[in-house]
């Protein structure tokens, strides 16, 4: 008997899986934060659309933030790539800069503060295996530690990276569900966490020879839709022509079966195991284009900043080729429709004084009692696409005073 007690179980399982959101969350700014290095240097034909949030960055980090944009952006990138190669034992220079500053002496205090996030993650990972460490508080606390280092080394850069790269979201009215599915037109749908490839696939889509083949097989046009939060990233930034956004990750299966889908990219996280089962009963191809993320028996195209063009246009030529082989008997697109408002960020809320002005007046007059953040994703468990997200604000609401 190992004589682990049930505490210590749960809580090595629990840092086990942390770990291992926290690493995906950490490449997935590493990868982006190479595109903007790569952008910098000016070997992709990405561009720096959010120059002020780029240069918002470098002042907090301590950089010249009047400097070249493209001399800033190198800097930038060089500075994540130092903080999360430093020793455990050294503090984060991204946390102490992004972190709220109470949490920050909170943190200090019990013990928290992380390190750079690759060691916080190879610490973490080491404590998990067996007969290492079986006190259940310490592995606690170094969960605690280890979401610190996933939030601010991982997902808030990741998302400052895609604001620079992709310019500010805006709020905006966009159809939502099943129904925006154009059963005339070569449909390709782009589904995960990673949005650069794919905002060149939405570029490509009106190539001139593309549109062209598309025809010659028989479609109307080429259309990009959006799947979980790839596509509501593309789809509130200016200028971006999607065609819709089909819905969160539990439609992905449902979307190939209405027969309509002809390709699907897979980037990163919440791609299912079993998806390429349901794509083999119809025509659809699944293509993956991040290093990570295979399947077996799919193609894997793996990303490459200074090909993003060719790999899109390659892309959208193996839905051309898919489209020919649709079953058109199997066809069966609900027609469901919704209408959703989307693109909310701190500089579409604060970004004018009138804004500011009317959140102010409104807190003011108790017309809006507070501000929650919530976020999360749909779960199978709660059912019919509810999510604790959706539970928790209806809870909210109805606590409303």
């Amino acid at each position: 008997i190992c004589g682990a007690t049930a505490d210590t179980i749960v809580a090595r399982n629990m840092l086990m899986h942390i770990a291992a959101g926290a690493a995906a969350y950490i490449h997935h700014a590493k990868e982006t934060a190479k595109v903007l290095s790569l952008t910098a240097q000016k070997k992709t034909t990405f561009e720096i659309k959010n120059e002020e949030k780029l240069r918002e960055l470098a002042n907090a980090m301590g950089l010249n933030p009047n400097s070249d944009k493209h001399i800033l952006a190198k800097e930038v990138a060089d500075f994540y790539y130092r903080d999360i190669n430093k020793p455990s034992e050294e503090e984060s220079e991204l946390v102490r800069i992004f972190a709220p500053k109470k949490r920050i002496a909170h943190w200090r205090e019990l013990g928290l503060f992380p390190g750079g996030a690759h060691s916080e993650v190879l610490s973490s990972m080491t404590r998990t295996m067996s007969h290492i460490n079986t006190d259940p508080m310490d592995l606690l606390k170094n969960s605690l530690s280890l979401s610190i280092s996933a939030m601010y080394s991982g997902l808030a850069m990741a998302t400052h990276f895609q604001d620079i790269l992709l310019g500010p979201p805006r709020p905006k009215l966009i159809e939502t569900n099943l129904g925006v599915l154009d059963p005339h037109t070569v449909n390709i749908l782009v589904h995960g966490h990673q949005p650069l490839l794919q905002l060149k696939i939405l570029e490509a889509q009106n190539d001139e020879r593309l549109l062209n083949m598309a025809k010659e097989a028989g479609a109307k046009g080429i259309k990009v839709y959006g799947s979980t939060d790839v596509g509501q990233e593309l789809v509130s930034r200016d200028n971006v022509l999607m065609a819709g956004q089909v819905g969160s990750w539990m439609k992905q299966e449902i979307a190939i079966a209405t027969g309509a889908v002809d390709l699907m990219v897979v980037d990163f996280n919440c791609t299912i195991p079993g998806l390429k089962l349901m794509a083999d009963r119809f025509h659809t191809k699944i293509v993956s284009v991040e290093k990570v993320v295979s399947i077996e028996g799919i193609e894997r195209i793996d990303f490459d900043p200074e090909k993003a063009d060719e790999i899109s246009r390659k892309i959208i030529g193996t839905a051309i080729e898919a489209f020919k082989n649709r079953d058109w008997n199997k066809i069966n697109i609900p027609d469901t429709k919704s209408t959703a408002l989307i693109g909310f960020s701190k500089e579409s809320i604060f970004g004018t004084k009138e804004n500011l002005d009317a959140l102010v007046n409104a807190l003011d007059s108790r017309r809006v009692n507070g501000i929650v953040a919530i976020a999360g994703c749909t779960n199978p468990h709660t059912g019919k696409q509810r999510s604790d997200a959706i539970i928790l604000a209806e809870e909210l609401i109805a606590r409303d005073p």
